[in-house]
């Protein structure tokens, strides 16, 4: 596994250089590099903030003490102790160095060098996005591993981001703990959690609509919560997964009479346990027509009739419907009624895909690995660096339910306590297949877009299709890619790392 040091430049070090005017004891760095466990390092990436020095001589320096590959930058800050600035910087370095870097590999911070919010920023980066091994170095204790006296939570740090937004969102409760269960901190979910924090209090009805495995679940159970109707419990019928001849008597409940005995049987429907409180319609789109009219009229009249009845039954309930399909195109289309539609969706909650969601892949990951951990019965499992590099950059179809399907898959496969980047990969390698083209053109353009990747990613896949259609054969597969020659094909093998 490659190894990868990441520092700050600190005074001390630049003094160990005698660069200026007096050579004195060894920096952290130099403690580092020649210490027993840390001298075979791979690759050392450096980070160098003062104006008056130049990186390039510390990097010649360095290289005179270790055959690793060293980098080291000239950064501008306003100032070492600010934290936004600090932080912006060193995460640019380490998105760098994990797009860069296709092999596995394990991230070191030492945290010695340079101010103490430098310090800080590698403990919250190695705690939270990038997991990382953190290291100090000193003239007393040598090269140690750091364990950090105190856990920092990833739901801690945003809880704080969100309590500081609250002062300016009027007042919204942002950590509100109905909503807990929604793991997030990217804008989009950020923008329908606030929507559905404000729908919540006033018993209107809601539409929730999003692909499957986006959370539509949650949030229809974190608006109940929230409402005036908290007491009782939701009531939750999947309109899809009921067969048509059932599905009336289902949702309006039966009265069946004996005539030999005298007795009517009566079944208590999903609307009347829904009575003063809330009905959860998911799959709202599967509802057959006369269905659809039946549940027109018991939201216009506020009652309805069980199937055999004739009484009517009041009916005070508040509707939350889900959809994974765009509901206002299968009223154009004709196959859900319009009038419906304006009962049901007297607002609208559009949740993202996760692959719209790249900067929560992190934050979901560490919410639900040691919940699987503890499911399957395993004391410790961790992400390898690697690991969770690939699964950054996955596209997920599936959404959270395929992301957690895979990790269970790398859990119960993986033979070490560290999950490696090939467990996920393997992990992967059974998941239906994404529409790549889709998927590739739908990719949202931020701070993670990195359009070489894309681009590697069009290449394995035809590469791969050129070797199982020719048979693994090289001269063949260049032929079915256009390719003059097959060299050109074996170096574009080699580059992406792809099996022949």
């Amino acid at each position: 596994m490659k190894r990868i040091l990441c520092s700050w430049i600190g005074g001390g070090d630049w003094f160990a250089t005698g660069a200026r005017g007096q050579k004195t004891e060894p920096g952290a760095i130099a403690r580092t590099i020649e210490d027993a466990d840390y001298a075979g390092i791979d690759e050392i990436r450096l980070l160098n903030n003062y104006p008056d020095r130049k990186a390039s001589a510390f990097r010649k320096w360095v290289r005179t003490r270790t055959k690793a590959h060293v980098v080291c930058e000239d950064v501008a800050l306003d100032s070492p102790t600010d934290f936004r600035g600090v932080y912006d910087v060193t995460n640019a370095l380490i998105q760098r160095i994990e797009s860069d870097t296709d092999e596995e590999h394990e991230l070191i911070f030492l945290c010695s060098p340079g101010t103490y919010v430098m310090s800080s920023v590698w403990i919250i980066l190695a705690h939270t996005k990038y997991p990382a091994r953190l290291i100090e170095a000193s003239k007393e204790a040598g090269v140690v591993e750091i364990e950090v006296p105190f856990d920092i939570s990833v739901d801690y740090l945003i809880d704080r981001a969100d309590r500081a937004r609250r002062d300016v969102s009027g007042g919204l409760r942002v950590d509100a703990p109905e909503f807990n269960d929604i793991i997030h901190d990217c804008r989009p979910m950020r923008n329908a959690v606030a929507r559905a924090q404000r729908i919540a209090p006033r018993g209107i009805s809601v539409l929730i609509e999003g692909a499957s495995g986006t959370g539509k679940e949650l949030f229809a159970t974190a608006i109940h919560r929230q409402s005036r109707r908290h007491e009782r419990p939701l009531i939750t019928v999947n309109c899809g997964s009921i067969p048509e001849g059932l599905l009336e008597t289902e949702l309006f409940g039966s009265e069946t009479e004996d005539p030999l005995a005298g007795t009517t049987k009566r079944k208590r429907g999903r609307f009347e346990q829904a009575n003063h409180s809330t009905l959860f319609l998911d799959e709202v789109s599967e509802l057959p027509p006369n269905i659809q009219v039946r549940l027109l009229r018991t939201i216009e009249d506020g009652e309805f009739t069980r199937v055999g009845g004739t009484r009517s039954i009041k009916a005070d309930i508040r509707y939350i419907s889900a959809t994974n399909r765009k509901l206002n195109e299968e009223v154009a289309a004709g196959r859900f009624r319009a009038d419906l539609f304006y009962r049901l969706a007297e607002d609208v909650i559009s949740l993202p895909t996760l692959r719209n969601r790249q900067d929560d892949v992190s934050l979901i990951i560490r919410h639900l690995l040691p919940r699987l951990v503890e499911k399957l019965g395993y004391d410790t499992k961790q992400l390898s660096a690697g690991a969770l590099n690939v699964l950054k950059k996955y596209p997920f179809p599936g959404n959270v339910r395929e992301l957690s399907n895979v990790l269970v898959r790398a859990l119960v496969h993986s033979e070490r306590n560290s999950i490696t980047k090939s467990d996920i990969e393997n992990a992967l390698s059974i998941a239906p297949m994404p529409d790549d083209a889709m998927n590739l053109l739908d990719t949202p353009l931020n701070e993670n877009f990195r359009l070489n990747e894309h681009l590697d990613t069009i290449t394995r896949h035809f590469i791969e299709r050129a070797r199982d259609e020719s048979g693994n054969n090289l001269g063949k597969a260049s032929e079915l890619l256009g390719f003059t020659n097959y060299q050109t094909l074996s170096s574009r093998i080699k580059k992406l790392g792809i099996d022949w």
